[in-house]
């Protein structure tokens, strides 16, 4: 859960909501994961872009840019989601399908359908941990962008001729023809890198086919190539790393 940010000054400011037009888009505020500013401290750039919002100005590219860096080496991927929530960063100029990291809004009596797998040799099982994995948020969630639990870029769906989907049993049926059009007309990616392994902040992943799928949903084809070719796009663009990490090894 976002928490109520401490400013240096010690004023706590809570439950406050910014909606005014700034270029032409309307930010609203919410509280980005950061630690309390001690006196005599210079605030981290998530303090410094809660505070530009909690005042309704409209923060720098390089302040939101920054802010992103800090959470995405934190290995805070709630805060690196809220920030790209409110900004739409940078993955749209390279892939115009950059999803979300995974949150926690769906719920129980909610759940994704138990289904068998439609990928050759992808047991029923390990599809269904791919699922699980993509599930990231109620399935009444939308946005400009995205809509559903599996948060499915709508632009990629008109792509495939697929009505932007409504409800669990058409969101499932839009992730399965999404997956199963990937599967198809990128197994030369996924023969290809399927085994090698990529490095993550020092640490080594092997690649597996369901990680390269979860790539290509996150960053489309030349997305997920260039995450998979250049160690640097692993940093700049965490919602991609964080969906790979996520999704690799289900199968």
């Amino acid at each position: 859960m976002l928490i109520p940010l401490i400013f240096m000054f010690g004023l706590a400011i809570l439950g406050m909501k910014v909606g005014q037009p700034k270029q032409g888009k309307s930010y609203g505020w919410q509280h980005m994961s950061s630690k309390p500013v001690a006196a005599g401290l210079v605030p981290s750039a998530i303090d410094r872009l809660n505070l530009a919002l909690s005042r309704g100005e409209e923060p720098s590219p390089w302040l939101v840019s920054e802010a992103t860096r800090v959470a995405y080496e934190s290995e805070d991927w709630e805060t690196v989601g809220a920030i790209s929530e409110l900004f739409d960063q940078d993955e749209e100029v390279v892939a115009a399908s950059e999803e979300q990291p995974a949150s926690e809004e769906q719920t129980e009596e909610n759940e994704p359908p138990d289904v068998e797998s439609p990928l050759d040799n992808v047991a029923k099982e390990d599809w269904q941990t791919f699922v699980d994995a993509m599930s990231t948020k109620d399935q009444a969630h939308k946005t400009e962008r995205h809509v559903g639990r599996y948060e499915q870029s709508i632009s990629r769906l008109k792509s495939l001729g697929i009505e932007v989907p409504t409800d669990d049993k058409s969101q499932y049926a839009a992730l399965t023809a999404d997956m199963l059009d990937y599967w198809n007309s990128e197994d030369k990616l996924i023969q290809d890198y399927a085994g090698e392994s990529v490095s993550i902040k020092g640490e080594d992943h092997a690649v597996t086919p369901s990680g390269v799928l979860g790539l290509l949903k996150a960053a489309g084809h030349q997305g997920a190539r260039g995450w998979l070719d250049n160690p640097e796009d692993r940093e700049k663009f965490p919602h991609t790393t964080a969906t790979f990490i996520k999704t690799n090894g289900c199968f």
